[in-house]
């Protein structure tokens, strides 16, 4: 299997098992699994896998939103704070 290395801040390799995108198949899936199964399994599974990514999307993109909106609310008190102090 080609896999492309990665390097992450912390250092750690992180191996891409997909480097071209390639969109995931029911061959590709027991290629990757070494598991027997027949194609309306293997559909059922990547179904799966792509609601469960959906779903991690979905919720990083809203956690994202509120902490920004709790660092937009820290960063306006801090600068009512520091005008405050100032005056």
């Amino acid at each position: 299997m080609n896999k492309l290395t990665l390097t992450h801040k912390d250092k750690k390799n992180i191996f891409a098992i997909n480097p071209k995108n390639e969109p995931l198949t029911p061959d590709k899936l027991r290629e990757l699994t070494s598991i027997e199964i027949n194609d309306e399994k293997a559909t059922e599974i990547i179904h799966s896998i792509r609601l469960f990514c959906k779903l991690l999307y979905d919720f990083s993109v809203n956690r994202n939103k509120e902490l920004n909106i709790d660092s937009q609310l820290i960063n306006e008190t801090q600068y009512h704070d520091q005008q405050n102090k100032a005056a």
